[in-house]
């Protein structure tokens, strides 16, 4: 499968700090679909670390970004089929254990939704928790509860 972001990202030196910053901006924000759901969360946290921007190929441009939750998974379904082979198409081959995720990498792991739902989400891995954005706001999971880890 083709990547979609090209060469291997690298983290900047600042990487912890830039993550932090990243980290405690998205604190402040509220969940949606358009523009802080799970995908570019994880995105963000990305282009916060290595500098690169992982979003536009995977959204195209923000004035044609999906408004909605259907809209979110449309586009999913469209550009790689599923959350799990997105996460692949921009990062490589996911981690032989998640388990071996460290600070900064993307993880995989099953969200509770508003409404009750279990999804999975894309979350960022801060040593042995993952954080997410949910419809709730930032929320973590222990890392072990991750079903798959991409390192960055």
């Amino acid at each position: 499968m083709e990547r979609l972001v090209g060469s291997k990202l690298r983290r900047r030196e600042n990487w912890p700090e830039a993550l932090d910053v990243y980290l405690r901006d998205a604190d402040r924000r509220a969940f949606s679909w358009e523009s802080d759901n799970c995908v570019l969360f994880g995105a963000g946290g990305i282009a916060a670390m290595t500098g690169a921007d992982v979003v536009t190929p995977i959204w195209g441009p923000r004035a044609r970004w999906p408004k909605t939750k259907r809209g979110v998974l449309a586009r999913l379904k469209r550009v790689a089929g599923d959350v799990e082979l997105l996460v692949t198409r921009v990062l490589g081959a996911p981690l032989a254990a998640p388990l071996k995720a460290q600070r900064g990498d993307v993880a995989l792991g099953a969200v509770r939704t508003l409404d009750g739902d279990v999804s999975e989400g894309v979350g960022i891995v801060l040593g042995a928790r993952v954080v997410f954005m949910t419809e709730a706001g930032l929320g973590t999971l222990p890392l072990r509860h991750s079903r798959l880890a991409w390192r960055v």
